[in-house]
């Protein structure tokens, strides 16, 4: 799923393909845009052959976070909250949908949240879990997981009350049943004037892994120099169980910042180095694999990827691909730590 329009009005895509990789070609628009600009999509399924997909909808003077539920046709969009509103998560969580995004209301910037059910009713929620009060403070995108039990939600942090400037990565455990949320805890403290960002988050059924990058100030020859991406499993209340990180990559290129998913055995990561996309493995302890190239031209700009599990032993990747020159294109392929498919 994906967004696509000219000037300021986009439409929402969507497109499908088997645990094989094998596409359908036949690209559909889902939500039209025609009057008003559509933005951020994010997709996610319960298994029973429903999905939900939530959007940011820039209509009148709001930016709304709009919900749907999807099988073979499109039931109606509901509004979860309305007001300045950005960069919705959504997952299946038992038997509800949860919902995240950022909200920028009254110039301070919170994370938000909501839980829907499989008819697309509201059950808890909208409910403020970061209380940040000041106006000079930042967030940037986060992620979401579900344990079972409870959710972990990361994202990056800048806290002006302190003298760290730079942006800091944050773990979030909020209850199920409630909502209710512990206070923000700091899980990635970079060196001295890097900055963390795009942290990810996986649940494998004994602990969540994260990945995040850990770029440099930025200089004349931008922050893609020195750019690095680490790996570390948390518990469910976000206290990590390696003593340091694993460093799986570093000189990433565009686009960068890692995907994570687990498919019952390991986790699978995503990223883009030196403009290609590449993929490995890594162990609930640490260990990673080797890195294998996805898409690899050379001389394209191949950036953004995500990743979700298929069944074991597979990851399918999605991503941002101009090899054709021009406009970017929306790719997908199915890898493995034996296969990496093109």
């Amino acid at each position: 799923i994906w967004a696509l329009g000219a000037s300021v009005l986009f439409d929402i895509y969507y497109n499908y393909a088997d645990k094989d990789g094998n596409v359908n070609y036949n690209s559909s628009v889902l939500i039209s845009g025609s009057t008003t600009q559509l933005e951020d999509p994010a997709i996610t399924s319960s298994g029973n052959g429903h999905s939900a997909i939530v959007w940011e909808d820039e209509a009148a003077s709001d930016d709304q976070i709009v919900f749907t539920l999807f099988k073979n046709s499109l039931a109606s969009s509901k509004t979860i909250s309305t007001g300045k509103n950005g960069a919705p998560q959504v997952i299946w969580a038992d038997n509800v949908y949860a919902v995240v995004w950022i909200n920028y209301d009254n110039d301070t910037q919170n994370i938000f949240m909501a839980t829907v059910d499989g008819n697309g009713d509201i059950k808890l929620g909208p409910k403020n879990i970061t209380n940040h009060k000041s106006t000079e403070d930042a967030i940037l995108p986060l992620d979401i997981a579900f344990n079972g039990n409870s959710y972990g939600i990361t994202y990056q942090y800048s806290d002006t009350s302190d003298s760290i400037s730079s942006y800091q990565t944050y773990f979030i455990k909020v209850a199920k049943s409630t909502l209710s949320s512990s206070i923000g805890k700091l899980i990635v403290t970079p060196k001295g004037g890097y900055s963390s960002s795009g942290a990810t988050i996986s649940w494998s059924g004994k602990v969540y892994g994260i990945v995040w990058d850990e770029e440099p100030p930025y200089s004349p020859g931008g922050y893609d120099s020195g750019v690095r991406l680490y790996f570390n499993t948390f518990d469910s209340d976000g206290n990590a169980q390696m003593n340091s990180p694993v460093e799986i990559s570093k000189e990433l290129g565009s686009g960068h910042s890692g995907k994570i998913a687990f498919n019952g055995i390991n986790f699978g990561v995503a990223f883009s180095r030196n403009s290609d996309i590449h993929f490995l493995e890594v162990t609930e302890g640490g260990s990673a694999g080797k890195i294998l190239p996805i898409a690899k031209d050379g001389t394209a700009l191949e950036a953004f990827p995500s990743i979700i599990s298929t069944d074991n032993p597979t990851f399918g990747v999605a991503w941002l691909d101009n090899r054709s020159g021009g406009n970017f294109q929306v790719y997908f392929a199915v890898a493995c730590a034996n296969v990496a498919a093109n």
